[in-house]
């Protein structure tokens, strides 16, 4: 091999690798851009997946809450009626 023909194919490797280099870099990108986008679904479905868990703790909390002021009312209710039949009864007594 000549001189010019090693240095020939010096300068076809050297443009080779600069071709490989430039597609791995192109493949890094559009792997890093699929990364990303797979991240972001991901956390964009654990997000709706979180709102969704408070929001249904949110909502039995009001129904728990709901629930027992209607039942503080009833007892309320209960202990005015059982107060009013007291008055009745002892004013009924006392004519």
């Amino acid at each position: 091999m000549t001189p010019y023909q090693v240095l020939v194919t010096i300068v076809d490797v050297q443009t080779e690798i600069r071709q490989l280099q430039e597609q791995l870099a192109v493949e890094k990108q559009v792997w890093q851009e699929n990364y990303r986008k797979k991240q972001d679904a991901q956390l964009m479905a654990r997000e709706r997946e979180l709102q969704q868990q408070v929001k249904e703790a949110r909502d039995a909390e009001i129904e728990r809450v709901m629930q027992q002021l209607l039942h503080d009312n009833q007892q309320a209710i209960d202990g005015c009626e059982r107060e009013a039949d007291k008055r009745i009864k002892c004013v009924m007594t006392s004519y």
